[in-house]
C-alpha cells in the first residue's frame, strides 16, 4: 500500500530532476553566440578543432576561441554554484 505513494512520489521527484536540468541546460545554452551554437553539435559529435574550422569555413584559431569561450562560460557557471569569486 505504502509503494501505491511512494513510487509516483519518487517518479514526480526524477520527472522534476529532469525538466530542471534540462532548463538549466536551455538557460546556458541560450548564453552561447550563435557561431558557439553552430559548432557545438560538432565539437559534441568528436570532431577536432581543425574539422570543426573546415565545417563551418573559418579557422582553426576561430574554432579554438570558441571552444575556450563555451569553457569559460561554464566554468563561470560552475565557479558560482559552489560559491567560488573565480
Amino acid at each position: 500500500m505504502l509503494d501505491a505513494v511512494l513510487v509516483p512520489i519518487e517518479r514526480d521527484r526524477l520527472a522534476r530532476k529532469e525538466r530542471s536540468e534540462t532548463e538549466d541546460f536551455r538557460r546556458r545554452y541560450e548564453k552561447l553566440t550563435p557561431r558557439e551554437r553552430e559548432g557545438m553539435p560538432l565539437v559534441a559529435a568528436g570532431l577536432l578543432n581543425k574539422q570543426v574550422a573546415g565545417e563551418l569555413s573559418t579557422t582553426e584559431r576561430t574554432t579554438k576561441l570558441h571552444r575556450a569561450h563555451i569553457n569559460a562560460k561554464e566554468a563561470r557557471r560552475v565557479s558560482r554554484r559552489f560559491g567560488s569569486n573565480g
